[in-house]
């Protein structure tokens, strides 16, 4: 009897993989870029926000909140916040179809400015709209500069 509950509980910790992914979740500051991490479709996060993200419990925040309505949950990545940060830009709610990006438009000595642009996204096979909460965690070096989100309409 022993033998069969020891047997059981090896075999339970060992299945227990659920959140492991293919890509590491090991992140270094890189080469200088803002990277793209992770986009998906569903944050729970309604209006839109753009998160700057400096310490280990802010992104741990981040991803309860993403994870609220998930099971198995997306893993939180680890990072070195002595050489990176995140941003986390999250659209709130919208049609499926629309694409966010974040791209470095400026860097100047105290600010670096981020611009965001919306593309929308054709899909012919759609016979219904969607509405999804999409989200995206880029990466890029730390920085003490001031970040400005600027939009061709208005600022964050």
């Amino acid at each position: 009897m022993r033998n069969i509950i020891l047997i059981f509980f090896s075999i339970l910790l060992f299945s227990c993989n659920a959140q492991k992914k293919n890509i590491s979740n090991t992140l270094d500051a890189g080469d200088g870029e803002l990277t793209l991490l992770i986009k998906d479709n569903y944050s729970n996060i309604d209006t839109p926000e753009i998160q700057i993200i400096k310490e280990a419990k802010s992104l741990k925040s981040f991803f309860s909140t993403i994870n609220k309505s998930r099971k198995p949950g997306l893993a939180v990545p680890r990072v070195d916040f002595n050489k990176s940060m995140l941003i986390a830009l999250c659209s709130g709610e919208q049609e499926e179809g629309k694409v966010i990006a974040l791209t470095l438009d400026k860097e100047e000595d105290l600010k670096l400015i981020l611009k965001v642009t919306e593309d929308k996204v054709v899909n012919k096979n759609a016979s219904s709209t969607t509405i999804s909460t999409p989200f995206y965690l880029y990466k890029m070096p730390l920085t003490d500069k001031e970040i400005v989100f600027v939009k061709e309409d208005y600022q964050y």
